[in-house]
């Protein structure tokens, strides 16, 4: 580089600040790349100049505090929710995919998981049902009414059941998945269920399978951003249910309709057969 940008500098004072300075990078948060942050750089959009590696001591302590937190607010266990369940839980930054043949239930399975983690707070991405049936399907899940009761007692009465699904807030205009870090966070839910899967858009691409595989890679990372709990309802693949004799088969890990990055980034998959 020579020494003509800094002509007051003494030649050594140059070197010495051009050896500590090269092939150093500094993180999109420093004070100055800060400053002059430009939204034209490749980086701008996930600001991830570096990519983070930890030593053994840090993955260490954060073990422990994982260990040693109490996931009592931000996590559940099926035992806890449905009768006739083993212990088993889903913790914060985990993606549970729910998946099952057309009319077998998995949106009502989902949602009388959902009435039940009150107080907990949940954000439903309803994007298959209107909102007068999803409503009133989560009141006869909190108060154990057929639908004509439900129907009934609001000939009668304005409101007096709503607060038992006060903990579920609901969104029914599906949007890109882009947008699904911005809309989650400022409603800042314990879980956030996708009803379903491929109700969700991505633009960018007309490809069935590689939409799918994108959305999914983008629900496991605001699982893990954000350190909550995605639930997705998914379907499954035609053909899945039988085999080619028209037996009844067994569904499995990939037996989900799309892309293999449903399963693959899934930390749980659940199968519901009839």
């Amino acid at each position: 580089l020579g020494y003509n940008w800094a002509p007051t500098l003494a030649p050594r004072e140059v070197d010495r600040i051009i050896e500590s300075t090269w092939g150093k990078t500094y993180s999109c948060e420093h004070p100055v790349m800060k400053e002059y942050c430009d939204e034209r750089c490749i980086f701008f959009k996930r600001k991830d100049m570096v990519v983070p590696v930890m030593s053994s001591t840090t993955l260490e302590q954060q073990y422990v505090n994982f260990i040693r937190t109490d996931f009592s607010g931000s996590s559940f266990n099926l035992r806890n929710v449905f009768t006739g369940f083993d212990s088993h839980r889903v913790l914060p930054g985990e993606m549970v995919v729910v998946w099952g043949d057309t009319g077998v239930g998995k949106s009502t399975f989902v949602h009388n998981l959902a009435v039940r983690l009150s107080p907990m707070a949940v954000l439903w991405g309803s994007f298959e049902n209107h909102a007068t049936l999803h409503y009133r399907r989560g009141i006869q899940i909190a108060n154990g009414m057929t639908e004509g009761e439900v129907d009934s007692h609001y000939l009668q009465h304005v409101n007096s059941l709503s607060s038992s699904v006060a903990h579920i807030d609901t969104l029914f205009a599906a949007p890109q998945v882009s947008q699904l870090p911005k809309i989650v966070a400022l409603h800042n839910p314990r879980v956030f269920v996708v009803d379903t899967l491929d109700g969700l858009h991505d633009p960018t691409t007309s490809d069935e399978n590689v939409r799918i595989g994108r959305i999914a890679i983008a629900l496991k990372e605001l699982a893990t951003s954000l350190n909550i709990i995605v639930v997705v309802v998914h379907h499954i693949s035609k053909g899945q249910t039988v085999d080619f004799k028209g037996n009844r088969r067994r569904l499995t890990l990939h037996s989900g309709k799309g892309s293999s990055s449903v399963e693959q980034k899934a930390d749980q998959v659940w199968a519901i057969e009839e």
